[in-house]
């Protein structure tokens, strides 16, 4: 079993080589057989049509890789894709040619251990007393000082192949947690041989939003946002926009120009190249010549994620007024996180079309740039007619953001054409729909509480699981709705079968709920103000509310809603 105890670094073996263009790591689910195999870097480009999905070892390294993927497609198109160019790839990329002559011009950048330049590493990197740690601080399931609640005991905590080493390297430049990293010598921050907190990693600020098409080239097109996006015609500000293997090979020190403190300068960004390459930790892995047996991960470059809406095309936004406030800035917007335990449905409204591009009207919300993007390419009469899925992904983290507490991993289906479309009508059928949805589960929280009651029991644990119940049926017939729904020109029709399905299912569940109570609930009880109280009368409120949510509304309270 591994601890936390540092290791003393020995000598080296002779240092082998595991170039990423060449050598398999990457999972990817084939469609040809649907079974996974292990691509490279290559081939996972070339070979994007015929791949249905990528994964790994947990589904944070999804997005983190696919972010890797990425930024070697705006390596090719510097600045993201003119409208023109987008179409060209969808329809005939991925090019193979300039796929592999552009790998090939950082060829030094991509193997896992060069001698001067290993991939997302520092060759030379080392503590004052030469010692590293175990890989517990790279495997991110595996929580630290708690072993036992763990899935990578023995052998595996001991060891990794070069393949499950890159990927985890991957991950831990998006995700890694804050806390007091390894001192490394040459980085004028550390105090008494210990790298003090910096933050989390980049992509870990994020809640992330992937819309994803049939093949792992659609997904990449689907995500692979043009600059042409500032409302004026002017592009958004991508100035000196690049991917970390194409500047220069980090340090233990900050990178100059990279790493900037304060909040109130938004040139640290560049773009999206930039930061889906963060180079958010200095780390290099220990080897043994066949095996990857330790890791020292240091502090990198520190990124606040203030005001990096233009920036940052993965996740929605939200407007800060305490960080306005902070800054001396009119509005700040920070980027919004996913919560664990609320679907992705419940806040569809944040990642849907806001109808104008950042900058024309100051709003409390943003959509991700990616929609944004997609909202431009329907504009202009250039996507597909397609079922795609929003995923979301994100970490949330404890301890003073040191640990990793919860991953979030949910998705839901949606029409292109409805996903791109900024119809404030659309937008409001499924915010209301949600939000009766909201209602209804609180109807069935009250029927509960309302039993017990009639009962004489106490209600919390009748009321919670009520709740619950609710919110798993419409969890999955919400998705089932909005999957059903093909153009914005719906609504109406939309509105009408939503209300049917949550009338009928909170009858359902209000039937279900009567047959658990009691048989002293149909009794019934007298309360503290001498009024009777029972199942029966607690079922006439219930329908009473059902029928009151789901009637359709008449034409004069719609138009007042509108």
């Amino acid at each position: 079993m591994s601890d936390n105890t540092p290791r003393k670094e020995a000598a080296m073996p002779h240092t082998p080589s595991f170039d990423l263009r060449t050598e398999p790591w990457i999972p990817a689910t084939f469609i040809s057989d649907g079974k996974e195999h292990m691509v490279s870097l290559s081939d996972a480009l070339i070979n994007a049509r015929d791949i249905r999905s990528i994964g790994g070892d947990m589904p944070i390294q999804t997005p983190a890789m696919l972010r890797l993927l990425l930024a070697v497609l705006y390596g090719l198109y510097p600045g993201g894709p003119s409208f023109d160019e987008w179409r060209e790839l969808w329809d005939k990329g991925p090019f193979n040619d300039d796929i592999a002559d552009y790998l090939d011009q950082y060829a030094d950048r991509w193997d896992l251990f060069d001698e001067h330049t290993p991939f997302f590493q520092v060759a030379d990197l080392r503590t004052e007393k030469g010692t590293y740690s175990g890989l517990e601080k790279l495997i991110f399931d595996v929580p630290n000082g708690a072993p036992f609640f763990t899935t990578r005991l023995g052998e595996g905590l001991q060891r990794l192949s070069f393949a499950e080493a890159a990927r985890w390297l991957v991950t831990a430049q998006a995700f890694d947690p804050s806390g007091i990293k390894s001192g490394a010598v040459g980085d004028p921050r550390v105090k008494g041989g210990k790298g003090y907190p910096i933050g989390i990693a980049w992509t870990g600020n994020l809640g992330v939003l992937i819309c994803e098409g049939a093949n792992l080239w659609q997904t990449l097109l689907l995500n692979f946002v043009g600059s042409a996006l500032a409302p004026h015609g002017e592009p958004l500000p991508w100035s000196d926009d690049m991917p970390a293997w194409e500047r220069s090979q980090p340090t233990a020190l900050a990178t100059p120009g990279l790493d900037q403190e304060h909040p109130g300068d938004v040139r640290r960004f560049h773009g999206p190249a930039t930061l889906m390459t963060w180079p958010s930790r200095r780390i290099r892995l220990i080897h043994d010549d066949q095996w990857v047996t330790g890791v020292i991960i240091a502090n990198g470059d520190q990124l606040k994620p203030q005001m990096a809406d233009s920036y940052e095309t993965m996740t929605a936004w939200r407007e800060s007024a305490p960080q306005a406030k902070a800054l001396g800035r009119p509005q700040v917007y920070m980027p919004r996180t996913h919560t664990p335990n609320r679907a992705i449905w419940r806040g569809i409204a944040t990642f849907l079309p806001s109808g104008t591009i950042s900058g024309e009207q100051p709003a409390q919300s943003k959509p991700p740039l990616t929609v944004d993007w997609l909202n431009k390419l329907e504009l202009h009469g250039l996507l597909p007619d397609i079922q795609v899925r929003m995923h979301a992904y994100g970490v949330t983290y404890g301890s003073n953001n040191s640990v990793i507490d919860e991953v979030v991993d949910d998705a839901m289906d949606l029409h292109l054409h409805v996903l791109a479309s900024d119809s404030d009508d659309l937008k409001q059928c499924f915010i209301s729909a949600a939000d009766l949805a909201d209602q209804g589960a609180g109807i069935c929280r009250s029927l509960a509480s309302n039993l017990a009651l009639a009962a004489g029991i106490p209600p919390d644990a009748w009321r919670t699981q009520a709740t619950q119940q609710a919110y798993a049926a419409f969890d999955r017939l919400y998705r089932s709705w909005t999957a059903n729904i093909t153009s914005p020109n719906q609504t109406d029709q939309a509105r009408e079968q939503w209300r049917n399905i949550v009338r009928s299912t909170l009858n359902d569940l209000g039937d279900s709920l009567l047959a658990q109570a009691p048989s002293s609930a149909f009794t019934g009880r007298y309360d503290a103000a001498g009024t009777l109280q029972s199942a029966g009368k607690a079922d006439l409120f219930f329908r009473s509310a059902v029928n009151k949510l789901t009637a359709t509304p008449s034409i004069s309270s719609e138009q007042d809603n509108a």
